[in-house]
């Protein structure tokens, strides 16, 4: 199993969650491998949050992020799109957004130098080119085609010579689409990178990337579940992130009680829930009928 991967930029504990994130996501590597080694890559701002708060990591790098990326989207997305440069050996990257509840190591034994999900969204749950893109490719005179487009919350990148290519010319691209589009994702220069080198990625079943958001039916057998932040930078409030990012500021430590049985009922929720598709997904056809029934009502 190679090494994990992680970037953790906070703009504080008042202001984010993401300290408590990335030790979530963290953590429960470590439950599922013990022996593996997670390199979280962090900023001098950051670290002085840190200071402020119970959470070590095995391996903690601080890197210098240049001055005029001063949102903390665009220094996490710096690191991102360079972190192939700064860890070495083979690597599994997940967001902060990520929980792995199963192994998940077949996402390394394929034999190509990256693999990914497909990446899907509230607005298109299943596989799609987004439309929101396809201006932006324009404008950089990049081509596009309506194929496959991958999501980067978890990735594998091997160490070789062709991947820290690869990570230079990401950084690059991604860099002149915040400057000339004012576009701070990493996703499109992500994919216009692997296009423009030709590389092949092996993609991974959506079980390794789960992207519950875009559709409950997908944490069913999920290894790793992966949530969308809301605006304010906060996931779903009823969200298993969310009561694991509770209950750790509450106590200190991880409530694995929740994350057992989340793993064992493929649950990524605190029920009941707002959503009638959650509620089916998850096999509470009751707590679904209640809701239906009441928005039923609401409309006469």
């Amino acid at each position: 199993m190679p090494s994990t991967c992680h970037i953790l930029i906070s703009e504080g504990p008042e202001q984010d969650a993401f300290c408590e994130m990335t030790y979530l996501s963290v953590a429960l590597c470590k439950r599922l491998y013990p022996e593996s080694t997670a390199t979280v890559l962090t900023d001098e701002s950051t670290l002085a949050n840190l200071e402020l708060l119970p959470y070590q990591f095995d391996r903690l790098q601080v890197i210098e992020i240049p001055e005029e990326l001063s949102t903390g989207r665009q220094r996490s997305r710096y690191l991102k799109t360079r972190m192939r440069q700064f860890v070495e050996g083979d690597l599994v990257f997940i967001d902060a957004d990520a929980l792995p509840l199963h192994p998940f190591h077949e996402i390394c034994d394929h034999g190509a130098p990256f693999a990914a999900a497909l990446d899907r969204n509230r607005t298109s749950p299943e596989p799609a080119f987004p439309s929101w893109v396809i201006p932006h490719y324009n404008r950089l005179g990049w081509d596009w085609s309506p194929g496959d487009y991958f999501n980067s919350g978890v990735m594998f990148m091997a160490d070789t010579p062709q991947m820290a290519e690869f990570s230079e010319r990401w950084h690059g691209h991604w860099r002149r689409m915040l400057e000339e589009c004012g576009v701070p994702q990493d996703q499109p220069s992500l994919n216009h990178t692997l296009g423009e080198m030709g590389i092949a990625p092996h993609k991974l079943p959506v079980r390794f990337n789960a992207m519950v958001d875009a559709s409950p039916y997908l944490a069913r057998g999920a290894r790793i579940v992966h949530y969308f932040l809301r605006g304010d930078g906060q996931p779903d409030p009823l969200s298993l992130l969310s009561h694991l990012i509770r209950h750790l500021r509450e106590t200190g430590g991880v409530d694995w009680e929740a994350v057992e049985h989340a793993a064992r009922t493929s649950d990524a929720w605190i029920h009941p829930t707002s959503s009638v598709h959650i509620e089916l997904a998850t096999r509470h056809p009751f707590h679904a009928f209640r809701i239906a029934a009441s928005r039923a009502l609401q409309r006469q």
